[in-house]
């Protein structure tokens, strides 16, 4: 038999039959991984299993690539703190869906993992949809496409950075960029200097940029509904 315990974020729970669910989460050691759960649609325990949840998980199977089977217990359900937030319930939903979308299954990303757990641990921070776009660009370079903003792709000035390519995902500044200006990309000033402090506007343009990007790593060149999602409900509140 093969068999792991790890703690990990739920990223979904889809109904598999008619006591049990197939349940996928997030971990710091096994990546993205799926099990079959037995129980999991009780009444008693299907709010453990919210999309988004820290849970720990106990993992079996007879072979290795086998789905096997999960035991799981909460450890922080962080839907409970945002429950009357429609905007940051549908930022959780959005990120889930990504993981879900773009991680190879199985694959291990440590470093992405803690960034994502810090993101979801601080919820009620006034900054955290800007913290989430630079979430994004981490995730962006865990898949291997890493965006450059750290000086001007055409002069190799660090000033003054307001635009970038769609094709090299690197950043122009706005008097190099003039002749090109309409085919090239927004680059929101925040993403540019690193800060955590973003009105609406450049929140919306920065999930507009990275957006683009990540729409490139799907086989079906979208992004899941989730993220539109997200954009729709924040454009709508302010």
């Amino acid at each position: 038999m093969k068999e792991w315990q790890d703690i990990g974020i739920v990223l979904s729970a889809r109904k598999y039959g008619e006591q049990k669910l197939i349940l996928e989460v997030f971990t710091p050691e096994h990546g993205r991984h799926k099990g079959l759960l037995n129980q999991g649609k009780s009444s008693r325990s299907s709010s453990v299993w919210q999309t988004g949840n820290l849970v720990e998980v106990s993992w079996r199977a007879r072979l290795e690539e086998h789905l096997g089977n999960y035991t799981c217990e909460i450890i922080k359900p962080y839907c409970v703190a945002v429950f009357d937030n429609p905007l940051l319930l549908a930022s959780i939903s959005s990120l889930c869906a990504e993981l879900s979308a773009f991680l190879p299954e199985r694959d291990l990303f440590p470093n992405l993992f803690l960034h994502t757990k810090s993101l979801l641990d601080n919820l009620e921070s006034p900054t955290w949809l800007s913290e989430y776009c630079h979430w994004e660009l981490e995730l962006l370079a865990e898949l291997g496409f890493s965006l450059d903003f750290t000086k001007c792709a055409l002069t190799g000035e660090t000033e003054n950075l307001a635009f970038v390519s769609p094709k090299t995902g690197r950043a122009v500044t706005a008097a190099a960029a003039a002749p090109w200006k309409e085919k090239l990309l927004p680059l929101p000033y925040f993403l540019a200097t690193g800060e955590e402090t973003a009105s609406v506007d450049d929140i919306l343009s920065a999930l507009k940029l990275t957006g683009y990007f990540l729409s490139r790593q799907t086989s079906c060149g979208e992004l899941p509904a989730a993220r539109f999602r997200l954009q729709e409900k924040l454009s709508s509140l302010f």
